[in-house]
């Protein structure tokens, strides 16, 4: 077809065509159209749902765009891509927008890419995620077994959405690269926005490449960071949470670089840190963070927040260098908190500040809590208590919990 194609149609298949103009076509009606594919659009596409069925493209045979591509769901069900062609890949050469604001029905999704076993799609230029409007519309990329997405430009997702329940899911199951830089806004305050959620899951971020909070901020929900990689040595910052924002790194993530994180919640659940890092909790919820994370690299971990962080709570953690621990909220920061039967090591000097700014509660620090969580202290320990609120410190106090202290102690009272 070598003219431009524009129009609405109750119901649409795309089954095999090339198209060398524009495409600018819209769904209006209520049924489920699955598209064979096998299409190669090669000028400025746009697909829009109105209705309360679902365009659904790529199923049997990969489609290629290469034009700007832009999705628009407006209507009341989803929009499937690259739905399932097993060993082939779903290609976009150019920026692709994925633009939701749903109308109406009760269906959770907007969107949904390679939902199929061996199913691929690859991103050429930047990708767009505008999730608006007020009723739930999650998103979800790589739900089948051994899918792959690789995004060339930048990723960037906006959810001014505000339904508290939708979720969008950069991974399910399967595997994604990462090659420019990821953007993430949640002003709306979604539930959430979260990379590979499957144990199978797992993303690699390119050398010299970032993930940062936009200018929109993340306001509330989850960013969720499990078996997520960055390679090089590029400054990872992760700042600029606010609100009821939770941050969550691990399980199996590794950051090469040096990090900055900072959340109102934040959960630290096994990750490896070859860089300088620093870590800070600065809201009103308890944090139980699992472990598991091994620290290279220079560490600073801060709670200036009003209620406890904790970390080692199921399994021991490592520090390989210097750290230090800051408490400069109103409530305590556990370390080593409970992990039966293991140790956690400190393989450099640490130091513990306190200087609590409210509250009254009377603890600061707790090292190796609940019962045969152990200590190991390679280096210094120094312990500067200050302020003027009360400010205990208390170590080992699990039944059976042992720690080992090779150099020397300095404690330092100005509390």
């Amino acid at each position: 077809v070598s003219v431009n194609v524009s129009g609405s149609t109750g119901r649409l298949f795309f089954n095999g065509s090339t198209f060398n103009g524009t495409v600018n076509v819209t769904k209006t009606d209520n049924n489920g159209d699955f598209s064979s594919g096998n299409n190669v659009f090669n000028g400025t596409t746009t697909l829009t749902n109105t209705g309360d069925g679902y365009i659904l493209m790529g199923n049997t045979n990969r489609d290629q765009f290469n034009g700007v591509t832009t999705f628009n769901n407006n209507g009341g069900y989803r929009i499937y891509l690259a739905y399932n062609h097993g060993g082939q890949t779903t290609t976009f050469a150019n920026d692709v927008f994925l633009n939701t604001n749903k109308s109406g029905r009760t269906d959770a999704w907007s969107y949904l890419i390679c939902e199929g076993t061996n199913t691929a799609v690859s991103f050429g230029g930047n990708v767009t995620i505008n999730c608006g409007g007020t009723l739930q519309s999650n998103h979800r990329i790589l739900q089948g077994t051994g899918t792959q997405a690789t995004y060339a430009g930048t990723v960037t997702v906006n959810a001014t959405n505000t339904h508290t329940s939708t979720s969008i899911n950069m991974g399910a199951n399967g595997t994604s690269v990462f090659n420019g830089n990821i953007v993430l806004n949640n002003p709306g305050g979604i539930n959430g926005i979260y990379f590979n959620n499957g144990a199978s899951a797992a993303s690699t971020l390119a050398a010299t490449r970032t993930i940062t909070i936009g200018g929109s901020g993340f306001v509330a929900g989850t960013l969720s960071l499990p078996r997520f990689t960055q390679l090089g040595s590029t400054l990872q910052t992760l700042t600029a949470l606010s609100g009821t924002a939770i941050l969550t790194v691990g399980p199996s993530s590794n950051f090469a670089g040096d990090v900055n994180f900072a959340a109102p919640r934040l959960f630290l659940n096994g990750a490896v840190y070859g860089g300088t890092a620093s870590f800070e909790k600065t809201g009103a919820s308890g944090d139980f963070s699992t472990g598991g994370n091994t620290f290279n690299g220079s560490t600073t971990i801060t709670n200036s927040g009003s209620d406890e962080f904790v970390l080692g709570n199921g399994n021991a953690d490592i520090f390989n260098n210097t750290v230090t621990f800051n408490n400069t909220g109103s409530y305590r920061i556990r370390a080593a908190y409970n992990h039966s039967g293991q140790t956690t090591t400190f393989n450099g000097n640490v130091t513990l500040n306190s200087n609590k700014s409210g509250g009254t509660d009377s603890w600061s620090f707790l090292f190796g809590e609940v019962n045969d969580s152990n200590l190991l202290f390679n280096g210094l320990l120094t312990i500067n208590c200050g302020g003027t609120l009360r400010s205990d410190h208390r170590f080992l106090n699990g039944t059976g919990s042992a720690g080992s202290l090779k150099g020397p102690i300095t404690i330092n009272i100005a509390n």
